[in-house]
């Protein structure tokens, strides 16, 4: 089960951010969030439905959460685990309820969770049926939930798997034993420092957790914790041997979390070492629902820089978090929560934006609000029942907030969704065309109009339809250096959405997209195109004669608005520059 990294990246993890594209600017919703315990955007399928099945065959559902099992290798019956096994985990359940799961490392090995002394590795939740980047194994609600397994490489030693009902409130816990592994093929080993507090020190350099996740998001689960003076050592099975590694410390409360390091899995890599730092400046406050109530509830806090450079996360306390930045960090950044932690109790509101040079340690409180009623969405393709799974986001503008699942297959095609009553004008519903977990296949688009103004209680549908291919070629000018073709993104947007596409290693667009007239763009962060864009109506598939010119931007104009009241009344204001030729087959065009 490798929970990886939810954060936009620079690297080549960066490929699922999650894009809400059909919203506005304002809007817009990049949800993704990087977890210091198991990291948690993809679970890759190590151990098939078959095992499940199996395991669950003949088993009764239950009304209450009465134990937890274990499946090490595929084996159920008295599981022994070593570093380098593959694991997965379940409780029962009441038909249909969401169980929450604590995992504790039992630091005084007493077999009982004291928060004290024990390390709490992860909190999530699990719904019985419900599929998706932390879903059950089986998408049948069947009275358990099931983690989809893998390569458990953590820290030797007891760990302490707690599971609650939030049906009925019932839980129950098991402890797992970790054994080391013999003789590891790869090792990554360290230190920790932090400022004043020199080795040994007990209270600040032992039991923070150091992560390493593979690049390829298919090795499974790596960590360690620190000892008395800071030491670590990761081991790494062979079939990792010669993966990179980003490895990453937790953070520790006051200081700033260093940057990850990246590793390739090759014998002993030695000498991985991190240095937490005093805080220049920091964001920290609650989280609330919309009566004002903290929200005491285990969860993350994320903030990334907008230019995706860097970001941070921190496990609530209380209801609370800090996040600090060091003073080489300081800028814009977006502050947001997971919607995984808190789905489907509450709606999620959209990013708070904000910059160091206008705020400097300020609070800053997260609103979530209740969500106490529903509306459905119904999948089809072709108008008949799918075969494909896709994400799906449901959002308020009243309430700048949102939810999000993952449909089903088959007659499993119609997808619960939890919103707040808050909201009395209508809520909007879009299919992801970005998902990298759930893709549109080749050649199906969304046909027609995606919902908006549903209520309560509403159904609305998605249909896929056979699109109309529409495609040519991006040329870049031949003074520019060699582009990377995998920055350049080409669109056909209209008001009742868009459709997107990216070129290949030559420059070829293919864009599948419904009937209509659309206005076709491509753009790349950096660079100009001629023509800007060109109005095109799609009515079969469409070839030739929509090829752009890509031009690498070579000036900055910058100036002042005058004769204006200030501070101006709307942020839809802006200042247009363009070639003679203007807005049209030729010319370049820029705004800001």
């Amino acid at each position: 089960m490798n929970f990886a990294n939810r954060f936009p990246q620079t690297n080549k993890r960066s490929t699922s951010t999650y894009a809400s594209s059909k919203k506005t600017s304002a809007e817009t919703c990049l949800v993704v969030s990087k977890s210091n315990a198991f990291p948690v955007d993809r679970i890759k399928l190590l151990i098939g439905v078959l095992l499940a099945a199996c395991f669950l065959l003949g088993s009764p559902a239950h009304a209450l959460t009465d134990y937890i099992f274990f499946s090490v290798n595929g084996d159920t019956a008295s599981p022994a685990l070593t570093q380098g096994d593959t694991l997965s985990w379940g409780a029962n359940c009441d038909t249909g309820s969401t169980v929450v799961f604590e995992i504790w490392y039992d630091a005084n090995s007493n077999s009982v969770i004291d928060a004290s002394t024990d390390v709490l590795l992860e909190v999530f939740s699990m719904t019985d049926g419900l599929a998706g980047e932390l879903g059950d194994l089986n998408p049948i609600p069947d009275g358990f939930v099931q983690t989809i397994g893998a390569i458990f490489g953590l820290h030797p030693g007891p760990y302490i798997f707690e599971g609650t009902n939030l049906s009925d409130g019932t839980s129950a816990t098991r402890v797992l034993v970790n054994s080391v592994m013999i003789s590891p093929p790869n090792q990554v080993k360290g230190q920790i420092f932090v400022p004043g507090h020199p080795a040994p020190d007990a209270t600040f350099l032992s039991n923070v957790w150091i992560f390493a996740e593979a690049e390829s998001d298919e090795e499974g689960f790596y960590a360690a914790l620190t000892d008395n003076s800071g030491f670590y050592e990761i081991n790494i099975d062979a079939t990792a041997t010669g993966d990179t590694f980003f490895v990453e410390p937790s953070n520790i409360p006051g200081f700033v979390t260093p940057d990850e390091q990246q590793v390739v899995a090759s014998g002993v890599v030695s000498n991985i070492n991190f240095n937490y730092e005093i805080p220049a400046d920091s964001v920290y406050g609650f989280l609330k629902d919309d009566v004002g109530a903290i929200i005491d509830k285990v969860g993350f806090v994320f903030c990334f820089e907008q230019s995706f450079a860097s970001n941070k996360e921190v496990r609530t306390v209380s209801g609370r978090y800090a996040i600090n930045f060091s003073a080489t960090e300081l800028g814009e950044w977006s502050l947001g929560v997971p919607y995984e932690d808190f789905v489907p109790d509450y709606v999620i509101p959209y990013f708070f934006n904000f910059s160091h040079d206008t705020l400097n340690s300020f609070q800053y409180d997260i609103v979530l609000p209740r969500a106490d009623t529903t509306i459905f969405v119904k999948v089809t393709e072709s108008g008949s029942l799918p075969v494909n799974q896709y994400e799906i986001e449901v959002s308020s503008q009243s309430l700048n907030a949102f939810t999000r699942s993952v449909s089903g297959t088959g007659s499993n095609n119609v997808v619960t969704f939890y919103i707040s009553t808050a909201d009395d004008t209508g809520w909007s519903v879009f299919l992801n065309d970005f998902s990298e977990d759930y893709p549109i296949p080749p050649g199906l688009v969304i046909g027609g109009v995606q919902p908006t103004g549903l209520s309560p209680g509403d159904t609305a549908l998605i249909n896929l339809i056979a699109g109309k291919l529409v495609s040519d070629t991006i040329v870049q000018d031949p003074e520019d250096p060699p582009i990377d073709w995998n920055t350049v993104f080409v669109g056909l947007f209209n008001e009742q959405g868009n459709f997107n596409g990216s070129t290949d290693f030559n420059g070829v667009y293919s864009i599948y997209a419904d009937t209509g007239t659309y206005f076709l763009s491509a753009f790349a962060t950096g660079y100009l195109t001629n023509p800007s864009g060109r109005n095109v109506e799609v009515t079969g598939d469409t070839t030739g004669g929509l090829g752009f010119i890509i031009n690498e931007t070579h000036a900055r104009v910058t100036g002042t608005l005058v004769n204006v009241p200030t501070p101006l009344s709307s942020s839809e204001i802006y200042v247009y520059a363009h070639t003679d030729s203007g807005i049209g087959p030729d010319g370049y065009y820029a705004s800001a």
